[in-house]
């Protein structure tokens, strides 16, 4: 007894053992590059060395950080030579003046 198959079945049949082997593949890729890329990240680290200058650069900055804001005093001398209330310090004015004469 010869059980003849229908062609449309057997075309079907054939494009999903393709579709399974396709996504078999793809799985496989992803998973191969998805491993190349654990074992890039664990064997490779960035790395920055900083010139001298670059340091120097950020010592400097880093002390000019710490230094007082003088913003905030000259504020409010300058509101107060505005609004006629400052008082000239005559003693530091007195010293430096003999200072540099």
């Amino acid at each position: 007894m010869r059980i003849e198959t229908d062609p449309v079945y057997q075309k079907q049949l054939s494009q999903i053992q393709q579709n399974q082997i396709e996504s078999l593949n793809r799985t496989e890729a992803a998973q191969a590059y998805e491993k190349a890329e654990r074992q890039t990240v664990r064997r490779e680290q960035d790395q920055v060395i900083l010139s001298a200058e670059a340091l120097e650069l950020r010592r400097l900055h880093q002390a000019v950080d710490e230094l007082p804001d003088v913003r905030t005093k000259v504020d409010a001398i300058r509101d107060a030579v505005a609004s006629g209330t400052y008082q000239i310090p005559e003693d530091q004015l007195i010293e430096r003046l003999i200072g540099i004469l």
